[in-house]
Order: structure tokens, then sequence, then C-alpha cells
């Protein structure tokens, strides 16, 4: 029956099987063709766990056909792994056989083989179709040897997404080296960069103006220079600001007030150079502040900046705890956040977003909690406070109404209910 569909058609449905399911569908040469570049698209290789004899038969497989991703898991177990010299031949055997393979991912551990580097950053420099590369360094099992030594290597100049994080305190002969490659590479138009939270080196470079302006930015370092990079140029396309606190200088005197401020400038100042480009729109501070959406005046510039923008698709942003009402009554403005957020979405001349995700930041009473409890607590009882308002909210016209809303911990979907269309829970996270 499959095999009388479109490869279009085909493709669509193998996307939501499992790669086992996938496979075992290739019972012909017609399915195969339309299965095999999705089926064998992300090739997973652990330097823990591959053999020689999987090294030596990628070559031969499908995947040196098709794949267009390579995820390679570092080794988290001093097991001796990487003695044998014959492995390091078949790895470089099996990466020259990646025909059409445009990134690579590397989750670095502290007992990777410092030649598994030296074999990446040699692909990287030679392959002509690389243009993504992602580095994510785990705590306490990172090696900052490694990765000082890795980026030493790597010389691409044809990178136009490169996306950098670490859960761990970085070096500044880390950030050093990351500025090297970012200057390296004049075409990156994609640049993620989650490191240690005060880390600025990188905007310090954009602001000198040695990069073509990028299209997307994610990160968890917002600084002045960061602020001053965006206000420098116009057409970012998406741009996703989550886990960012006061930069190290204003930390110890008045972080929230520092934040506040850094707020102040990116809605007045940087956002609104790319109204007329940004479709995508995630803010998503450690902790509650005037980045957030409220009813109070000091978030009237939240507002604003989110009308203004001409081509906006999907919003995520948090919402001040004390507007969610039916929580925590002490401490409440007698709004509902949640109704005039949903109420913005559904007026914003851009109207129906295809995504609205509204989060909870902690509260500030929690910047000296001592353990992740008490936070934990916050997000799950404002969270489920979240989705009540989000159920409860009268739809008037589903037309402009969000088709997505994820509410803190569920998504929800619009269904027809008794009085009309209302949104209903879809899914709570946990269940995904």
């Amino acid at each position: 029956m499959l095999d009388s569909l479109s490869v279009e058609l085909v493709q669509e449905i193998i996307l939501h099987l499992h790669s086992n399911q996938q496979k075992s569908l290739r019972v012909c040469k017609y399915l195969c063709d339309a299965i095999d570049p999705v089926a064998f698209r992300k090739l997973p290789m652990s330097t823990r766990r591959f053999s020689d004899e999987y090294l030596r038969t990628i070559p031969q497989s499908a995947w040196s056909r098709h794949a267009t991703v390579l995820a390679v898991e570092g080794n988290n177990k001093n097991d001796g792994f990487g003695a044998d010299p014959a492995q390091r031949e078949n790895l470089r055997r099996a990466l020259s056989s990646l025909q059409k393979l445009t990134t690579i991912t590397w989750l670095t551990y502290n007992y990777d083989p410092a030649w598994i580097g030296e074999e990446i950053a040699h692909f990287l420099n030679v392959h002509p179709l690389l243009h993504g590369l992602r580095l994510h360094m785990r705590p306490q099992n990172f090696s900052e040897e490694i990765l000082k030594s890795f980026l030493g290597l790597v010389h691409p100049n044809n990178l136009r997404d490169l996306d950098i994080s670490s859960w761990w305190q970085t070096s500044p002969a880390i950030e050093d080296s990351i500025t090297r490659l970012i200057l390296h590479n004049p075409h990156i138009d994609t640049l993620r960069v989650s490191l240690s939270p005060y880390a600025s080196s990188a905007w310090r470079v954009l602001t000198q103006g040695v990069l073509p302006r990028l299209k997307h930015i994610s990160t968890n370092v917002v600084t002045p220079q960061l602020l001053r990079y965006l206000a420098s140029f116009s057409g970012l396309e998406s741009i996703a600001l989550s886990g960012f606190d006061a930069d190290s200088e204003a930390r110890e005197d008045e972080p929230s007030a520092a934040t506040d401020l850094l707020a102040s400038e990116f809605f007045t100042t940087s956002l609104p150079k790319h109204a007329q480009s940004i479709t995508k729109l995630e803010l998503s501070p450690s902790y509650e502040g005037t980045w957030c959406f409220g009813s109070e005046d000091a978030h009237k510039q939240v507002i604003l900046a989110i009308n203004s923008l001409e081509k906006l698709r999907h919003l995520s942003i948090c919402i001040m705890s004390k507007d969610i009402p039916g929580v925590d009554t002490t401490s409440q403005t007698g709004c509902n956040g949640v109704k005039l957020l949903l109420d913005l979405a559904c007026s914003h001349p851009c109207a129906p977003f295809e995504t609205l995700d509204i989060k909870v930041s902690d509260s500030c009473d929690l910047r000296e909690a001592e353990c992740g409890n008490a936070s934990d607590d916050h997000h799950d009882s404002y969270g489920r406070g979240i989705v009540n308002l989000v159920e409860a909210y009268p739809i008037r016209n589903r037309f402009h109404a969000p088709k997505s809303v994820y509410a803190a911990i569920a998504s929800c979907v619009i269904k027809e209910g008794d009085g009309g269309p209302m949104y209903k829970v879809k899914s709570y996270w946990w269940e995904d």
C-alpha cells in the first residue's frame, strides 16, 4: 500500500514513526529510495560504544549516502577507549565517506581521546558542505583541555550555524578560542551561545563590526555589549534570550535593578531596530522583573514593543506571578495577566500567532535559595495556575487566536466546547 503513495507522502508518514519502524518498511527499492533520506538523516556515533566493525561498515551503508547530521557522543567512562591506532583510521574513513554531511554535533566528555577532536576538526576544515557545528560541554565531565585543543585546530571558513553551550564555568581561554572561531567564519548567520553566565567576549567582537549581521541569536549571555550589537543593525529574524540575569559587575550590588536596566534598553533601543523582521521572540529571564509580561506600568514597554513587531509569528514570554490569580492570594495585583497576554496575542497585527508560550520565572525571593525545591514548587504551582487560566479563556474569534498555546507545563490547542471554541490541554510536558 505504501508503495502506491508519493515519495513526499511516504516521507511525511515515516517522520511520525520510530527509527526501527522506519527501517522495517524498507521492503522494496521504491520504499528504500523514499525512506532512506529520512531514516538515515542523522548518524549517531558514541565514542563509548562504537566498535571498529561499526566504523568499518559506515562507508558501505546508507548513512554514507544520506546522513546530513553527525551526532557524536563523547566517552564519560575511563575504560581505555582510544588506545588502538586502528580506531582512529577507521573513524577517519567513516567521516570521509559521509557525502552529504552538513552539521556536526559533539557532546564532549573528559575521557574522549584527544584524537577524536583532531579528526573532527580535520573533517570540519576540509569538508565543503559542512556549515553547522554544535558543541555541548557536559558539567563535571567536561575537559577544558580537549576543547581548547579542538578549537585551536578548527579553522573552517564556511560555518553558518554555530552552537556552543556549557553547563560548567568556562575560562577566558575557552571564550577567546570561541571568539577566534567566530572571527574566522564571516558567513555565520545563526549563533547560539550558552556559556558561563557573564562571558561577553563574543558580543564585544560583534560590536566591532567584524561579522555580517546575524539573523538568529540564542543566548543566556545578556550584557550591555549584546544590546549595543543588537542596536547596531536591522534585519534579525529570531532572538531567544533565556536563563539570564544581571551582569557580573552589578550582581553583588543590585542584580534586579541592573537586569531591569538591561530590559529597558532592550525594549526601547535594541528590539525596535528589528521590528520589521522579527518572526520569533523568546524572553525567559532567570528571575522576574521588567523583562516579563505584567499588568503594572513598569511592564508597558514590553506590551508596546511586542505590538510593534510587524512579522511576529512565535512569542515565548514569562508572566509575572503576581498577575496569575488563584495561586498565592497574599501577593496578587487583582489582574489576570494570562488573559491580558492572550488578548494581546488575539489583537496583534500579526494574529493569529503560530505559537504562544507562556512561562514563569523564579521570583526574586529565590535568588539566595540554597536548593532547587523552592524553585520547582514555584514553577509547578504557577504553571498549573497558567493552565487553568488558559483553559478558562473565552476565545471570541478562533481565526485570531494563537494556534497553539504552551501554558508553562502543558500544550493547549483549540477545541469546540459547549459555549464555542476554547483551549484544552493536549498534553502535559511530562507526557511528551
